[in-house]
């Protein structure tokens, strides 16, 4: 049986280039390079949620399910090697380069997938999700990552029979097919690829991962600033009178109450705990999940302030309201499932407002779009002030314990 990879750091699987490639642990810092790397997904993220307003209904949201989950996971994939290595190196930066270049394919090929940009979008995808690790492997670094990028492509390569055929395949075949992959995709994504007698143990490993949770919080205020664009983009595109300024307003501001549920108090939490715990790769996968959870909803809630913007005094219906509700619904869950795993500590607004807004999806289904956002954006007001209220709390006590 092999011995916990824990107690190997020695890098049997390194050598000299690795060694200079390997980020310092005190190396937290996120380069510029990285932030224009980011700028990618703006586009991204902007194609998912038209790709799903176009297409109301299940087919379309299991289609921009699959596209999402592919996207997220060549951006987290790459943002995990960016956190292992220098990326002020050249080797580093040309991968960087050249992943971004080939993303910007991909995603733009979001769109067509399902028609004819199915193969360019699988190809790309899989040049992206095989050129790495084999980049990673190449390169050699400590034996715990080493394996593990072995075990990601063996994952990849099992998968990529299904996406190929998927690509070959049309209608609803495609999209099973595709489907299939995605949900093992994501297993082993969650699971860290495991192989029989083979698994990713972290502990003590010397995991930079302030610099992952940096990336986090920059991906998330890609994806704040997506839904920006949506609601100005449909304010300019609608009719400007009365209800359409008022829905344009009411969708900033519950982009502003979710921006500030996150960067008040939790963001604090987070790096806290990171910092004293023995397992900063675990905390910062963790992180990954929660975040892949908190755009998913911001892409869901754009939907909702684009429909809210465009028909604000037609009446709703169940679709805009999965939007308006279940958009900032998965975000709250995903963060406080976060907060809770890292923090122990589940802030009562979090499943107090994620309920609120489950009963108001329902609720509210007779009245107009523009005041089925209203009461959204008002729980999720009501839940930021709530985090102000509990971070002066905090601050107070600790305040006193210091005097």
């Amino acid at each position: 049986m092999q011995e916990p990879d824990h107690e190997a750091h020695d890098g049997t699987a390194g050598n000299k280039s690795a060694a200079g490639l390997t980020r310092h642990p005190e190396n937290t810092e996120v380069r510029p390079l990285e932030l224009l790397f980011d700028l990618v997904y703006v586009f991204a993220l902007n194609q998912l949620s038209h790709h799903l307003l176009e297409h109301r209904d299940w087919v379309g949201a299991a289609q921009t399910a699959i596209l999402f989950l592919a996207v997220f996971s060549v951006w987290s994939f790459t943002t995990w090697i960016a956190s292992l290595t220098d990326t002020e190196r050249n080797p580093v930066r040309w991968l960087l380069l050249a992943v971004m270049t080939l993303a910007l394919f991909m995603n733009g090929a979001l769109g067509d997938a399902f028609g004819e940009g199915g193969w360019l979008f699988v190809g790309v995808y899989l040049t992206i999700q095989v050129g790495r690790n084999l980049w990673a492997l190449r390169l050699g670094l400590e034996r715990i990552m080493h394996d593990h990028h072995g075990r990601t492509l063996i994952w990849t390569l099992g998968t990529a029979v299904l996406w190929i055929g998927g690509a070959i395949a049309e209608g609803e075949l495609r999209l099973a097919l595709w489907g299939v992959a995605t949900l093992i995709d994501l297993l082993g994504f969650v699971a860290a690829h495991p192989l029989p007698g083979r698994k990713t143990d972290t502990r003590d490993f010397p995991f930079v991962g302030e610099h992952l949770i940096e990336r986090c919080r920059l991906f998330l205020l890609i994806a704040l600033g997506d839904t920006i664009l949506v609601s100005g983009s449909s304010l300019v595109g609608a009719k400007l009178d009365v209800p359409a300024v008022v829905a344009t307003g009411v969708a900033i501001i519950g982009t502003i109450a979710l921006w500030w549920s996150y960067f008040r108090r939790s963001e604090g939490v987070t790096m806290e705990t990171l910092k004293k715990s023995s397992d900063p790769a675990r905390l910062s996968r963790m992180a990954i999940y929660a975040l892949m959870g908190m755009v998913a909803g911001l892409i869901l809630a754009a939907v909702g302030d684009e429909i809210a913007i465009a028909h604000p005094l037609e009446q709703t219906d169940v679709f805009t309201n999965l939007m308006i509700f279940g958009g900032p619904a998965t975000f709250v869950l995903a963060q406080g499932w976060y907060l809770w795993r890292v923090d122990g500590d589940l802030p009562a607004s979090r499943p107090v407002a994620f309920l609120t807004l489950a009963i108001l999806t329902v609720a509210t289904l007779p009245l107009p779009k523009l005041g089925a956002a209203a009461l959204s954006v008002l729980v999720l007001v009501a839940m930021a002030i709530a985090d102000s209220i509990k971070a002066h709390r905090e601050g107070d006590r600790d305040e006193v314990a210091n005097h």
